[in-house]
């Protein structure tokens, strides 16, 4: 094989080597692309808005809005707010969640201070007998979801009566 023969050669292998690298990094990111569920009672879907509230459950959905939308979407890295770690890194930040309807359940919760209206730790949060019910702390802590957006969080996994439910920047969504 001649010189330039065996140069094209290295540079086609370069080429394919490239080739599958970036489809190996293609697969490793969609690795959480998933179809989930939109409820509104709008007519039309738009994109309007920098978030969308997406679902597991269709019904549930539905409690939103009688026409649901099957979304397709990437989900990227997941904050799952039933982890510790994820929420040991909001209170590493200086958050403190916050329940407003704490008070709403009919009995007393242990973890929680009512005097400062938060869970002092992040284990009070998940001991917590509710913990089951993630949407309204990560919903109602100011600042929560931007700061768990801007770091290296692409949807934010939170729970509603045992249902999975994820807040995703729309720019996730991959087919309505």
């Amino acid at each position: 094989m001649k010189f330039y023969q065996t140069f094209f050669y290295l540079q086609f292998l370069i080429y394919k080597f490239m080739k599958i690298l970036k489809y190996k990094d293609f697969l490793l990111e969609s690795k959480n692309i998933i179809k989930l569920f939109h409820g509104t009672s709008k007519n039309k879907f738009k994109r309007e808005d920098n978030l969308i509230f997406l679902s597991e459950d269709s019904e549930f959905a539905k409690s939103y809005g009688e026409k649901v939308y099957i979304i397709q979407v990437d989900l990227g890295n997941i904050f799952d707010s039933l982890n510790i770690k994820h929420i040991k890194k909001l209170y590493k930040a200086g958050f403190k969640l916050t329940d407003p309807y704490i008070s709403d359940w009919g009995e007393e919760v242990e973890t929680y201070d009512y005097d400062n209206e938060e869970y002092p730790t992040a284990e009070d949060f998940i001991e917590s007998t509710y913990s089951n019910d993630t949407w309204n702390p990560i919903e109602s802590t100011d600042g929560v979801i931007d700061w768990i957006l801007s770091n290296n969080f692409d949807s934010i996994l939170i729970t509603e009566s045992g249902i999975n439910n994820y807040i995703v920047n729309k720019n996730r969504i991959l087919k309505k």
